[in-house]
């Protein structure tokens, strides 16, 4: 919410109290004091402000411009001011409230339409001393009466108008408040798109360092491999375990030439979109090249898994991320389990406990990184356990993630 519907609501809070006094104050003249007032005349001015404050509560849902401020301000003015004319005009007590509107466009409006209200209100102050209806007496009274009544009705009018403007502070400092955890929560944002970016900038120079001796590891491996074929002791294990080598260094590459490629390359912003049953199927096959040894099942149904959906890199690497940590726990069955609920599309990705079993819940890069690029889908990503399997749990909204035309 921004700071002008902020202020619209904190103008109808005061609207709604200012409507409450004055019936208060207008019943308890007319019904337990000798002043006989214009009755109807006022209750017709409480009813007005009523309407515009049923108005002003249907609009706090639409944009509020600086224009209506001006205009309900300017309306409560002129009400007020009508009160005070058919109640002996200057010498009312009340006539003190006029200041309100005048601390309010100071605080609300612009420049010029806070110099309107000062205008008028100014205006307002001089035209009562004037024009005005005076006060009728139901009987005759003591010499001092009136002026006892007058001292009485200062002494409510400042009490109101510190009670007013204390208020008018409290909401404002609440205001304040909320503009200042907004603002902390947007530097903390800035904060961590500056470490992601400096991490990428790191990534992208460790990628080009490591190109190199990955290189040269590689081709040692096939040297020893071929090397083997000469021996036959040991060569079937030796060359199980270089194969091993060979693989992961293989998928080190593909990994740094993928983070060259997209440094190098300018970003495209054309997404493609898949059926979710084969997004899923491809990254678990590449996934179960580098497990072999981890027996994986996957349920989703046949529904869901036809249904098509946003693919993205990011996507797939925050997945991938969770199920070689899934798997790095010492775990040798994985299941991932697709479905739906009224608004998300969720994810689970639970693992068995062993005897070395270690807790998912790291802090390495891989893990936060997971965790931001499911926030930046407005998602959200829990880890959980119980005496048996550790869990974790994915929610992605599905207009985030669902091809709205499949």
């Amino acid at each position: 919410m921004n700071s002008r519907a902020q202020n619209f609501i904190l103008l109808f809070k005061l609207r709604t109290i200012a409507i409450l006094t004055i019936l208060a104050v207008i019943c308890g003249l007319e019904f337990f004091s000798e002043i006989k007032l214009r009755f109807a005349a006022h209750i017709t001015l409480i009813a007005l402000l009523l309407l515009i404050n049923a108005r002003a509560r249907c609009l706090f849902s639409k944009e509020i411009s600086n224009k209506a401020l001006f205009l309900f301000l300017l309306y409560d003015t002129l009400i007020f001011a009508g009160h005070i004319y058919l109640s002996n005009g200057v010498v009312n007590p009340f006539i003190g409230f006029l200041i309100l509107p005048i601390i309010l466009a100071n605080i609300v409006l612009s420049r010029i339409y806070a110099g309107i209200i000062i205008t008028v209100s100014i205006t307002l102050y001089f035209l009562l001393y004037f024009y005005y209806l005076p006060l009728e007496f139901k009987a005759d009274n003591p010499p001092d009466f009136f002026f006892k009544l007058h001292m009485l009705g200062m002494l409510i009018s400042f009490g109101i108008i510190a009670l007013t403007i204390t208020a008018v502070i409290y909401f404002l400092m609440k205001i304040l408040k909320e503009q200042n955890d907004e603002l902390t929560n947007y530097k903390t944002d800035l904060l961590q798109a500056s470490h992601l970016k400096n991490l990428g900038i790191f990534t992208s120079n460790a990628a080009h360092q490591l190109s190199t001796p990955l290189t040269s590891i590689n081709l040692l491996a096939d040297n020893l491999q071929n090397e083997l074929g000469k021996k036959r002791s040991d060569k079937n294990k030796m060359s199980k375990q270089l194969k091993l080598i060979s693989n992961e260094i293989s998928r080190s590459k593909n990994l740094i030439q993928n983070i060259l490629k997209k440094t190098e390359q300018k970003r495209s912003f054309k997404l493609s979109s898949v059926k979710l049953g084969d997004f899923c199927t491809e990254i678990l096959e590449e996934w179960q090249e580098f497990f072999p040894n981890v027996n994986f099942t996957f349920n989703c149904s046949t529904k869901l898994a036809k249904q098509k959906i946003i693919s993205s890199d990011s996507l797939k690497f925050a997945l991938f991320n969770l199920l070689d940590n899934a798997a790095q726990a010492a775990s040798k069955k994985i299941t991932i389990t697709l479905s739906t609920n009224n608004t998300d599309l969720l994810i689970k990705i639970s693992n068995n406990k062993t005897a070395q079993h270690r807790s998912h819940q790291g802090h390495g890069y891989g893990l936060k990184l997971s965790n931001l690029v499911i926030t930046e889908l407005a998602g959200q990503l829990d880890f959980s356990e119980n005496a048996t399997e550790h869990q974790i749990m994915i929610n992605i909204p599905k207009d985030k993630i669902f091809n709205e035309t499949s």
